[in-house]
């Protein structure tokens, strides 16, 4: 695995946990897909990846709930002169336990068959980047009330290797919970294995956040200006994206404020008392 394939949860020696491996998906639709067929895509593939003991750590497949902190042009080409490099309209992030986990997944008859039906996207990149810890299912509760709700998601496509590995290197010091920098980073590694490659994907860094003011503060702060950013400055294209984790509450919350309505979503059934 990476640099950090074990990470330390509790004191002691052995008290570590393994980190995750981490699949990023990039996709564009095709302009002749109707909006049914890409969705009915896009649920097969999370039900194949929850079916291998995969999370989906992130599903976002509505840009005007996306937001950036840098690189705009690099999704969203300027003019036809400068052709943006990242030009997705649908990203997934998604953990497995292992590289032996996510390769069986990916060589399963399932998903195999669901690469049949792909003809609803004109552009698919997938990705593998090993962890700095374990990957949580979005659609898990406790965390949908409790934990981070936004991702910074930055995308790297390099010029030159040595500047852009020193950036994601020194990002993953200053993940050193003793900083107290809050900085709950998923992963910051090269990439070092591709699935689908109509995308040219070179470094990954992925990190979890209460919410856009705080990847805002983070963005901001002299840590990240003056020690980070100078190293992949002029080495790379980046797109920093910021994107929802529970994208489905803020398309939910649009609805109900367009209809004037309260719009709920269905809650998963509660376990039956006992005794009952």
């Amino acid at each position: 695995a990476g640099p950090a394939a074990m990470i330390r949860v509790a004191s002691g020696p052995q008290d570590v946990t393994p980190a995750h491996v981490y699949l990023i998906c990039l996709f564009r639709r095709s302009t002749e897909a109707d909006e049914a067929t890409v969705v009915e895509f896009l649920e097969r593939l999370y039900m194949t990846i929850r079916d291998q003991g995969g999370n989906i750590h992130v599903r976002c497949q509505r840009p005007e709930h996306w937001d950036y902190a840098d690189g705009r042009d690099h999704r969203i080409e300027p003019n036809h002169l400068n052709p943006a490099a990242f030009d997705f309209d649908v990203a997934v992030v998604a953990g497995f336990e292992s590289r032996v986990a996510l390769h069986n997944w990916w060589s399963s008859n399932e998903v195999f068959d669901l690469l049949k039906a792909r003809a609803c996207l004109d552009k698919m990149g997938m990705f593998r980047v090993d962890g700095l810890q374990e990957s949580v299912d979005c659609d898990d509760r406790e965390r949908g009330n409790f934990g981070d709700r936004a991702i910074l998601l930055e995308l790297i496509r390099m010029d030159e290797f040595k500047p852009v590995q020193k950036y994601v290197d020194m990002y993953r010091k200053l993940a050193n919970p003793e900083l107290s920098l809050h900085l709950n980073l998923l992963a910051s590694d090269g990439v070092n294995g591709v699935l689908m490659n109509e995308y040219t994907l070179d470094f990954a860094v992925i990190s979890t956040w209460k919410g856009k003011p705080e990847i805002r503060i983070w963005y901001d702060s002299d840590v990240f200006q003056k020690r980070l950013l100078p190293l992949r400055a002029g080495c790379c294209r980046c797109l920093s994206i910021i994107l929802p984790i529970f994208e489905d509450r803020l398309v939910a919350e649009a609805i109900s404020k367009t209809a004037g309505i309260t719009v709920r979503l269905k809650e998963p059934p509660r376990k039956a008392l006992a005794g009952r």
